[in-house]
């Protein structure tokens, strides 16, 4: 098929520029699903970081650590240049379309490719997947052997597990007795499947659940050719909360580790699992950029809710300005050393 359409568009070529230019343009819409373009199909979050957040950033400054704070700044950066180029290209939106059965794989602002992400495709075999799953399982790969153990015979929640891109790794290089993963998309569970069974992960140690997690159980209706449960569509999703099938399943005291990259809903989760994190105390790593109640709110939720909790903020890969996502570590677990880890991953691109 490939060779076929090099070959037609090399014969469209001779044609005058304009009428070629027209006639591909014919057969793309009809092969494809072509649409008109959207900003959030590319930057579905950077639109939510207009304004002024000086406010938020001096409350913020005193309770992290100088990395952490370098870490938001860096990330704040690159949403302002994103929001830049928005606007640059806002009087051409009504004449600019993309492929939408290929917008998994397009990005105007592709993710920062390493060695370390390169070698995590091949390992895993999920050549789609982002770095700060894969490589950093968002944030938890920073942790020592030794803090590693804390998960020994515990459960991880992975919310918002896509296409298992953390759950795999988390199964396979951490000592969790089983990963239960929360994830509305029907075709992302599909791929997830996919992904369990090409590496072999035992079904006895994954659990794999529709549900969207936040702060009360209701029934929603979303746009599932997305990933946001607050834009509204026909596809139903059930919301729970982690307290109420923790406590459904008798483990509220077994939660390991919570990991949450649930577009935008990471404050809604935190609230609709104050009691497993008061009796299980697990490590927290949570996405902190689709919005700024995210990634302030989550902060505040933690300091004046759990106690004895050491936060840290970095961007995935470190030094990239890319996904930014909260480390929030029990104090029993002592530090994490930022440096041994960041210079274990040189050479962003």
């Amino acid at each position: 098929m490939t060779k076929s359409i090099r070959v037609l568009y090399t014969l469209l070529d001779l044609l005058p520029k304009k009428a070629g230019m027209k006639i591909k343009l014919i057969l793309n819409i009809c092969r494809h699903d072509w649409r008109f373009f959207s900003e959030k199909a590319f930057f579905p979050f950077a639109h939510c970081f207009r304004g002024d957040l000086e406010a938020e950033l001096e409350t913020l400054r005193p309770q992290v650590d100088g990395r952490s704070f370098a870490a938001v700044m860096r990330f704040l950066e690159k949403v302002m240049r994103e929001n830049a180029f928005m606007d640059a290209l806002d009087p051409y939106r009504d004449c600019v379309f993309i492929d939408y059965s290929k917008l998994d794989k397009f990005f105007l602002m592709p993710p920062p490719r390493t060695g370390a992400l390169d070698s995590a495709r091949k390992k895993y075999g999920i050549e789609t997947s982002v770095p700060e799953a894969l490589v950093f399982q968002h944030g938890v790969a920073f942790l020592s052997p030794e803090q590693r153990r804390y998960f020994d015979g515990r459960i991880a929640l992975d919310a918002g597990s896509c296409c298992g891109h953390c759950t795999v790794p988390l199964l396979k290089e951490y000592p969790f007795a089983e990963v239960w993963a929360f994830e509305p998309n029907a075709g992302s569970r599909r791929r997830f499947e996919e992904n369990m069974k090409r590496n072999r992960i035992d079904p006895a140690r994954r659990r794999q659940f529709p549900f969207g997690v936040s702060d009360r159980e209701e029934t929603v209706f979303y746009d599932d050719s997305g990933m946001d449960l607050g834009r509204s569509g026909r596809a139903e999703c059930r919301i729970i909360t982690i307290d109420g099938i923790a406590r459904e399943q008798g483990c509220s005291d077994r939660i390991g580790l919570i990991k949450a990259d649930v577009e935008g809903m990471g404050l809604k989760l935190l609230r609709g699992a104050v009691e497993v994190i008061r009796k299980s105390r697990p490590v927290l790593a949570l996405a902190a950029y689709h919005c700024p109640e995210e990634l302030f709110g989550q902060v505040h939720f933690i300091m004046e809710n759990f106690s004895g909790y050491r936060l840290v903020f970095t961007d995935l890969p470190p030094g990239s300005g890319w996904e930014l996502t909260l480390l929030a570590l029990p104090a029993e677990l002592g530090e994490i050393d930022m440096e041994r880890f960041v210079d274990s991953f040189p050479g962003v691109s």
